[in-house]
């Protein structure tokens, strides 16, 4: 029998004034589109975008699946939403926090983040 992991909302980055829901792996973060759109072109480019009637919702918010793995996603949201998660050097952080900031922030195009990324 082929079971369907449950999805795990990560709970630092479930914010419940905000209506996007991204998924990556198992893994559910409830967060600002417009934020995302605002910090990259790809996101606001994806968002405009008219959604089918028939798109997969969650306490009405649309859920945006993406390819990347729970770990990389969850450290880029942590970046772009809390803003003391990831400073750029001298601040200590760790290499697969790096690795996975500077994989998105170029798949995104948020050069702020890729930058910062590099720095360390």
């Amino acid at each position: 029998m082929d079971e369907t992991p449950a999805l795990t909302r990560v709970e630092d980055l479930w914010f419940e004034d905000s209506g996007l829901i991204i998924q990556a792996g198992d893994s559910l973060f409830r967060v600002s589109g417009s934020v995302l759109a605002a910090r990259s072109p790809i996101f606001r480019d994806m968002l405009a975008i008219p959604q089918p009637e028939d798109q997969p919702k969650m306490d009405g918010c649309p859920i945006v699946v993406l390819p990347d793995s729970a770990e990389d996603t969850e450290y880029f949201l942590r970046a772009i939403f809390d803003s003391s998660f990831f400073e750029g050097p001298p601040k200590p952080t760790t290499e697969p926090t790096v690795a996975g900031v500077l994989r998105l922030s170029t798949k995104y195009d948020i050069g702020f983040l890729r930058q910062r990324a590099l720095l360390h």
